[in-house]
C-alpha cells in the first residue's frame, strides 16, 4: 500500500515538473520569437516544432501524451493503494492456533490411527489431520471456529472442538 502511494506521489511530482517544463518551453519560444523579431531574421527564424511554426504532422503534443500517461500511473496507484486499503481493513488477519491432540483410553492398537478435523458446519470440510500417537501428541493448526474431531478408535468416534484465540489448544480425545 505504501509503494502504490509512493508511486501516485512520484507521478504526481512527474505531472507537476511535466507543466513547469512546458512554462520553460513557453517562455524560451516567446523569447526566441521576440530575438528574431530584433534581429530581423524573417524567413530565417528557426521552427523546429510545430508550435513555433514547423510544417510537422503530430497525432498530438507531447505534453498531452506525458500527462495522459501519468495520470493513467496515479489513477491505477492510488487504486490499488485503495484496494489494498480496503483488503486490510475489512479482512481481519487470520488467526491461527496450535491444537494438540492426544488420546485417553487403553484400547489397543490406537497408535498411527488418522485424526481428522473437520469444519463444524454442514459440509463437513476437511481442515486438518494427522496420526494419534500414545507416546506423544498430534499438533495442528486451526482457525478459531466450531469443528468436529474425528478418529478410528475401534469403531468412529467424533468429537465437537471449539477453537478460541489461544495460542495453544490441547485436546484428549476419550472415546467409548
Amino acid at each position: 500500500m505504501l509503494l502504490c502511494a509512493a508511486s501516485a506521489a512520484v507521478a504526481g511530482s512527474a505531472l507537476l515538473a511535466n507543466a513547469r517544463g512546458h512554462n520553460y518551453y513557453r517562455s524560451t519560444r516567446e523569447t526566441k520569437k521576440l530575438l528574431e523579431a530584433t534581429l530581423g531574421l524573417g524567413d530565417f527564424a528557426l521552427t523546429p516544432t510545430a508550435g513555433m511554426g514547423a510544417d510537422l504532422t503530430r497525432f498530438g503534443k507531447v505534453r498531452h501524451f506525458q500527462s495522459f500517461m501519468l495520470g493513467v500511473l496515479i489513477l491505477a496507484a492510488l487504486g490499488f493503494a485503495g484496494a489494498t486499503a480496503i483488503e486490510r481493513l475489512w479482512s481481519p488477519d487470520r488467526v491461527r492456533v496450535a491444537v494438540s491432540f492426544s488420546f485417553a483410553g487403553d484400547r489397543p492398537g490406537t497408535a498411527g490411527q488418522p485424526v481428522v478435523v473437520s469444519s463444524g458446519d454442514d459440509d463437513h470440510e476437511i481442515r486438518a489431520r494427522g496420526t494419534l500417537d500414545q507416546r506423544a501428541m498430534t499438533i495442528v493448526e486451526l482457525e478459531p471456529g466450531d469443528y468436529q474431531v474425528s478418529t478410528l478408535a475401534g469403531p468412529v468416534c467424533t468429537k465437537p472442538l471449539t477453537v478460541r484465540e489461544d495460542p495453544l489448544q490441547t485436546v484428549t480425545i476419550k472415546c467409548p
